[in-house]
């Protein structure tokens, strides 16, 4: 589903390419249009320590426990 969106699928690369140190959102679980994309950014994240951030907090999905910092 990531393909037919080139915005998603550029970010994905970015943050696979670890080009990319924290992702902002108002909410980040929406950037996704499933759980598979989701998922799939959520583990690239923690592969390259990404951060991922929104209005809830920031977090690291790299750390154990998904920690989050605010």
């Amino acid at each position: 589903m990531a393909e037919k969106r080139s915005g998603f699928a550029r970010l994905t690369a970015e943050v696979a390419l670890g080009h990319v140190g924290i992702v902002l959102g108002l909410e980040v679980s929406r950037l996704a249009r499933n759980n598979a994309d989701w998922y799939r950014l959520l583990d690239l994240c923690g592969l390259t320590d990404t951060l991922i951030a929104d209005a809830d907090g920031i977090y690291h999905r790299g750390a154990y426990g998904n920690v989050g910092y605010g």
